[in-house]
Formats: structure tokens, C-alpha cells, sequence
């Protein structure tokens, strides 16, 4: 099993932060985990940079 881990910058000022995305399995067949996507406002840009990294439609397995 392989595991990369990718940290995105959110939010910007007091409300500033990561969110983690977490791709595991193999590469034919793997997983995506959402860890604390930020706030409301930084969700398009969220889904946006799935889509770039992982196609016109991710799909997150586990988000917490």
C-alpha cells in the first residue's frame, strides 16, 4: 500500500490553517481522506484542487 500526504494552505489571517488530503492503496485503486478542509469559504477551492490532482469527480472516502 502506498500513502501520500498533501497539505493545503486555508483560510488567511486569525482564521488561517491546512487542510490535509491523504491518497492510500495502490495507484490503480486508491483512496481519498479529507482531513479539516477548513472553513466554508475555502471549500471551492478545495474541491478544486481535487479535481485538478484527481479528476472532474473525486471521491472522498473518509473526510473528518
Amino acid at each position: 500500500m502506498h500513502c501520500e500526504v498533501e497539505f493545503l494552505p486555508v483560510g488567511s489571517g486569525s482564521k488561517a490553517g491546512d487542510a490535509i488530503v491523504v491518497r492510500y492503496g495502490d495507484a490503480a485503486a486508491y483512496h481519498l481522506m479529507l482531513v479539516d478542509g477548513g472553513h466554508a469559504e475555502t471549500g471551492d477551492n478545495i474541491v478544486a484542487h481535487l479535481k485538478k490532482q484527481f479528476g472532474p469527480f473525486p471521491v472522498l472516502e473518509h473526510w473528518c
